[in-house]
């Protein structure tokens, strides 16, 4: 990744360590808020989240199949 962004090893790396804490930090805090009813009880009570647990991991699915297809066809000519 960080070849793709024409940028230096380590400053994508900084940039991937403090994104990392951000991230977990981000559903940690989510975590203490909704405590109560835990994982199960938040699912319960948002039916639609369910759909982006598995639109989203397709979605991405979908984007790689894609680049690897234009890939290929790049290849051909």
């Amino acid at each position: 990744m960080s070849g793709c962004g024409h940028i230096a090893y380590w400053r994508f790396l900084a940039f991937d360590v403090v994104g990392t804490l951000l991230y977990t930090a981000l559903w940690v805090i989510v975590g203490r808020l909704r405590r109560r009813g835990g994982a199960i009880g938040f699912f319960r009570s948002h039916g639609n989240t369910r759909w982006l647990l598995l639109v989203g991991p397709l979605a991405l699915v979908a984007l790689i199949a894609y680049r690897l297809w234009r890939r290929l066809a790049v290849r051909k000519r």
